[in-house]
């Protein structure tokens, strides 16, 4: 049995590994493509206008993958199952129409009092509707749920190859800078409506469609609820990290370092994709082994995953910093003056990823509200200190408080850990 799961484990993030090689890949000459076709300046729009929705995103656009990856091991019947799907699918429909309403009726004040230009504003209403396509909590917990990872992998490769070739198509016939902001759009819709049909597809295989009946559907579990609204919470404690960093960033230092942070976090993004594959592999099987009060299990594994993504992150970045004449310039215009925040990033994405584990470990065993205070007095702190590090030391500054604000999470969240064992093994 525990050979058969370790088999399973292995195959499927040799899957993902493979797929995720691949998308990164062409996701990497994605942004090379853009960055030479409109300019840093005009990446710096793009990229600021997706902060300013990112932020509505995460404050009411809520998800709820990481609820149903912790209530489906405990519902063994079929229709109890749909019902926790339906459940999440209007929560998280509901959530985005709220989001995309505030989102749209603050753009103008926003926009005023930070003094942002016409065409800012102008690329926020158009890619203000990517809010609504951004629903996308549930069908990953299906996916990865029913461990079907092969269609994740369909789902970024497609993706990727269709934003590849939209760009080639404006760079070929010169298409104007607005072309790249509706293509942006369109690749998030295009993302959502594949989701969909996979996710249809597994439920299908999986005969959960054929018990439907509406009126045997369980549309309110309290339980779940009351989870779901804490986890999503905990990730809206942390939008001064995520969301409002880019806008500090252009207040202070303006389009063009905004441009290079969002590359940047681009970049990284290809390194804890890394971390993105162990975890959609290991999530429903930390979410099982919890339920089980098979801890131990799940820290080994977790162990040994995060000493491997470390290790190996360390020799890809080296390998990087030997070969940066060759890829550098083309990714950043005067790579030479951001080579040090380029390579800090990269540490601290390698870093943060190598903890991948403890996230999924801490909220599945039921520190949710534990999750929230830890990020409440982190975040605050990490706000208050980004002004006079950002004014002192620039884009360099960030980076560096990035990996504190993330050390202080991580050693708090192990300190809750070993404090409170016992609800560890509760299952």
């Amino acid at each position: 049995m525990v050979k058969n799961k370790k088999d399973k484990l292995i195959k499927n993030l040799i899957v993902l590994f493979s797929g995720t090689n691949l998308s990164s890949f062409i996701n990497l000459i994605n942004v090379t493509l853009l960055v030479n076709i409109i300019g840093l300046k005009n990446n710096g729009i793009i990229f600021l206008a997706l902060s300013y929705i990112a932020i509505f995103n995460l404050l009411f656009n809520f998800q709820s993958f990481t609820a149903l990856m912790r209530f489906l091991p405990k519902y063994e019947s079929k229709i109890d199952r749909l019902s926790l799907f339906f459940q999440g699918l209007y929560f998280d429909y509901i959530s985005a129409i709220i989001a995309f309403v505030l989102s749209y009726i603050f753009i103008d004040p926003i926009a005023n009092y930070l003094s942002w230009d016409q065409q800012v504003v102008n690329a926020i209403y158009i890619l203000n509707f990517s809010i609504l396509f951004t629903v996308t909590g549930v069908f990953d917990a299906i996916l990865r749920y029913y461990s079907e990872f092969k269609y994740v992998v369909y789902i970024n490769l497609s993706t990727a190859v269709f934003n590849l070739l939209a760009l080639a198509l404006g760079w070929l016939f010169k298409f104007d800078f607005i072309y790249y902001i509706y293509l942006t759009l369109f690749v998030s819709v295009f993302k959502f409506f594949i989701y969909v049909y996979y996710s249809y597809l597994i439920l299908l295989k999986n005969e959960l469609l054929s018990v439907f009946n509406f009126k045997k559907l369980k549309l309110f579990n309290k339980d779940m609820f009351k989870f779901n609204v804490y986890s999503n919470i905990s990730l809206v404690i942390d939008l001064p990290v995520g969301q409002l960093t880019p806008i500090i960033v252009n207040q202070y230092l303006g389009l063009n370092d905004v441009a290079v942070f969002k590359i940047l976090e681009k970049i990284g993004r290809i390194v804890i994709q890394f971390g993105n594959v162990a975890s959609q592999v290991m999530a429903p099987e930390i979410s099982k082994d919890l339920a089980n009060g098979e801890y131990h299990r799940v820290k080994k594994l977790s162990d040994k995953f995060g000493f491997i993504l470390f290790s190996g992150g360390m020799i890809f970045l080296i390998g990087l910093y030997f070969t940066k004449q060759y890829w550098l310039y083309l990714i950043i215009p005067n790579g030479d003056n951001y080579m040090f925040a380029v390579f800090l990033y990269l540490f601290y994405c390698i870093y943060k990823v190598s903890f991948f584990a403890q996230y999924y470990i801490f909220i599945f065993a039921g520190f949710e509200k534990e999750t929230v205070k830890i990020l409440l007095v982190i975040n605050a702190l990490y706000l208050m200190a980004i002004f006079p590090v950002i004014d002192y030391f620039n884009l360099n500054g960030v980076i560096i408080l990035l990996i504190i604000q993330a050390s202080l999470v991580f050693f708090c969240k192990n300190m809750t850990m070993r404090r409170n064992k016992g609800r560890l093994f509760a299952g």
